[in-house]
């Protein structure tokens, strides 16, 4: 499953950005129009619980707000599947503390 931000549409038929879960690699991947990785949040999961020890934005692509849209995007693919997040990571949690939208997601 994958999300799409449409918020970052440089046309009106593809967008930008796309959150998808890499089940092969663990990852939940921010990937651009090109296929490039602009920024990944590490994950395991166990029953209903995503656990998300890291979240990673390479140097290059910093600044950028890259590592917002990835965790809406990983927030709305957990909800979507009725699962729940443990945040360890700390931007992780600190990004769900400021958007109560996604707070009941967390435990």
């Amino acid at each position: 499953m994958a999300i799409d931000d449409p918020t970052s549409s440089n046309s009106d038929t593809e967008p930008s950005f796309k959150v998808h879960k890499n089940v092969e690699t663990g990852r939940f991947e921010l990937t651009s129009s090109s296929g490039d990785v602009l920024s990944y949040a590490t994950f395991s999961e166990t029953g209903g619980l995503v656990t998300v020890p890291l979240v990673f934005t390479p140097p290059e692509y910093r600044n950028a707000g890259h590592a917002g849209t990835l965790m809406a995007g990983l927030l709305d693919l957990i909800r979507a599947d009725n699962q729940q997040i443990s945040p360890v990571c700390p931007y992780a949690a600190t990004y769900i503390k400021r958007h109560p939208e996604y707070r009941e997601l967390a435990v």
